[in-house]
């Protein structure tokens, strides 16, 4: 579409815009605990006649922007929560929530994708088709009840009839002014595993009378080790390993107990399959060769995030006519997970990083208690998702 008319429509928003991220930095809310966000957005898109509901079983907000004329019905996703985070950023507007924080530029997500909202409401009249708006809770959740795993698993795509979805997360390893997309595999897939060993404690003195539970655990931390070498093609990319060891009490006591927890992360669906079926066999040769109980669970987390590779050229497309063909970059993917992967499994899409790097008022990287997005790439995120819906509405 017109760049020059959709800057002159920025212009015109771009104080609500950052008013609106500032607002959502200072009142960040906790995972399916976001109803005053929730409120906030009602607000804001009823302010605009945007056509809007509160879902009826969550925090989410589904909005709704009829173009005039008929067509397809594209979605664009913004994630809402927050984190358990106490903030030390240098923001001038810093959290008011004590021990809550937007560590993950979800404020900046959801203020773009409200800019957008108000883009798309003055061009409907040229649209072909319909733009669903899905402000997502609880992306920061976990596997086991993400919000995009809950809304799909309701079939929220399926009455929306939605055609195609697009969605995007600030990046602080991309330049500000530049955004990067990956044709294909984006973000990996992440399963959590927890290990608890028990054995039978003693005296050190008599370790002939104990089955302790550190040498068990010292062998599945080399297991897993082999594991990454023997499991994994080396033209493949997997990360086994852990983020929590416990065991023992004191320098004259064999434990008893021993706990490991940690993560799989690959790119790969049905490699991460196969590394838990490895994974299970290792930790029943424990239980035999050392004589010890083992509860063992592993389970499949945020799948895979796969771009799907004509929406992510008509993404690149779009975000070019934004930013310039020369900063749209295709970076590596990277080892971190989104519950965006499950749009991607459901309907045609692609998922965008927003860059925010080289300082420009941020500092600090995503989850860090120092995190805080350049509010400078605020305008840049709601132009290329106002853009993209264009481009595949009106093709």
């Amino acid at each position: 579409m017109d760049q020059t008319q959709l800057e002159q429509l920025m212009q015109k928003y771009a104080a609500e815009v950052a008013e609106a991220r500032r607002w959502l930095h200072r009142h960040p809310e906790l995972s399916w605990k976001e109803q005053e966000t929730q409120k906030f957005i009602l607000e804001k898109l009823r302010a605009h006649g945007i056509e809007c509901e509160a879902d009826p079983e969550s925090t989410a907000v589904l909005g709704t922007i009829r173009g005039a004329l008929p067509g397809k019905t594209v979605a664009l996703r913004a994630d809402i929560d927050a984190l358990p985070v106490c903030e030390q950023s240098s923001s001038p507007y810093p959290s008011e929530n004590p021990g809550v924080m937007h560590a993950c530029g979800h404020d900046m997500h959801t203020a773009g994708l409200l800019g957008a909202a108000f883009l798309l409401q003055e061009l409907r009249g040229s649209l072909h088709g319909c733009v669903r708006l899905i402000f997502q809770p609880a992306e920061e959740a976990g596997a086991t009840r993400s919000g995009a795993q809950v809304l799909t698993a309701r079939g929220v795509l399926e009455q929306l009839q939605v055609d195609a979805i697009f969605g995007l997360h600030v990046w602080p390893n991309v330049p500000l002014g530049q955004v990067g997309l990956c044709d294909r595999a984006m973000m990996a897939g992440v399963d959590i595993f927890k290990l608890h060993i028990h054995g039978t404690g003693g005296h050190l003195s008599t370790p002939h009378k104990t089955r302790s539970a550190l040498y068990p655990a010292v062998a599945f931390m080399n297991e897993i080790a082999v594991l990454r070498t023997q499991a994994v093609d080396p033209f493949e990319t997997a990360i086994i390993d852990t983020g929590y060891f416990h065991c023992g009490t004191a320098e004259n006591i064999i434990p008893a107990e021993a706990e490991i927890i940690g993560n799989v992360r690959a790119f790969n669906d049905d490699l991460r399959a196969e590394i838990k079926r490895r994974m299970e066999g290792i930790v029943r040769g424990l239980e035999l060769a050392y004589e010890v109980k083992c509860d063992y669970e592993h389970r499949f987390g945020y799948d895979t995030l796969i771009n799907d590779p004509a929406m992510a050229a008509l993404y690149r497309r779009a975000a070019a006519e934004v930013v310039g063909a020369g900063n749209v970059l295709t970076p590596q993917p990277a080892m971190g997970s989104e519950d965006f992967a499950f749009y991607l499994k459901k309907t045609p899409g692609a998922f965008l990083w927003l860059g925010t790097g080289d300082g420009a008022g941020g500092s600090g990287v995503p989850h860090s208690s120092s995190y805080f997005p350049a509010e400078a790439a605020l305008s840049i995120g709601a132009r290329v998702l106002a853009n993209t819906a264009v481009t595949y509405l009106n093709g």
